[in-house]
């Protein structure tokens, strides 16, 4: 499932659509309930006889987003914000980054690594030692469209329709995607990445340049011209 492309809503359409919720409210299922590991089986549940009958006879869809959006979306969420949730990415990773990529930081930040900034997150992100978390993981290593053959990929930018056209396809129609609400990332990106030096967007769109080519993203917007 992609992370940071309206994943929570697909999963909870997943569970009306395998009777494991009734309801008509789909935006009811609290988001807590929708992540446990157990209602949604991955790919790792199965045996490899059943993967690829999976592959074969199922139908395979992916969502995809800008790289920077999704990875700013991944920021705010798990760094900036307090969420119950995000209390883990800031003791997991936030304490690590502020520790390597801050001069002199505090005792306060060391302990909580609560307060770690856009330009150091993404200096641990372009680093040689950075953990690659499925919230900002490359696309093309995350879901591997170049070894699975997807029968539609649909963009963030027009998930409204798209979603509800795969929901049509694959006979479940009467489901309404739930719309989603403008956010402020998109607007919010090019502050965030005048942040960063030059060197560190082009170590960043190394990183990312799969996602770039593959689902047609660009940097025109942030320096003026693409790359290759």
């Amino acid at each position: 499932m992609m992370k940071k492309v309206a994943c929570t809503n697909w999963k909870r359409v997943f569970m009306i659509m395998t009777g494991m919720v009734q309801t008509s409210d789909i935006l009811s299922i609290p988001s807590t309930v929708v992540h446990q590991q157990h209602y949604i089986p991955s790919l790792l549940n199965f045996t490899d006889e059943q993967i690829q009958e999976m592959l074969q006879t199922h139908t395979k869809f992916i969502f995809v987003r800008h790289p920077f959006e999704r990875l700013l979306s991944a920021y705010k969420n798990k760094f900036e914000q307090r969420y119950n949730s995000s209390k883990y990415f800031q003791s997991r990773f936030g304490r690590k980054i502020v520790k390597t990529f801050r001069a002199n930081p505090s005792y306060k930040s060391l302990m909580n690594g609560d307060d770690v900034t856009f330009s150091e997150f993404v200096a641990y992100v372009t680093s040689k030692n950075s953990v690659f978390n499925e919230h900002w993981m490359p696309i093309d290593k995350l879901c591997e469209p170049c070894l699975v053959k997807y029968d539609f990929v649909g963009k963030y930018e027009t998930l409204n329709r798209d979603a509800q056209y795969i929901l049509d396809q694959v006979g479940v129609g009467e489901i309404s995607f739930p719309r989603i609400r403008p956010t402020n990332t998109s607007s919010h990106l090019s502050r965030y990445i005048s942040q960063l030096s030059y060197n560190s967007i082009i170590s960043l769109y190394k990183i990312y340049r799969n996602d770039f080519k593959l689902f047609q993203y660009s940097l025109q917007s942030f320096l003026g011209y693409d790359l290759e």
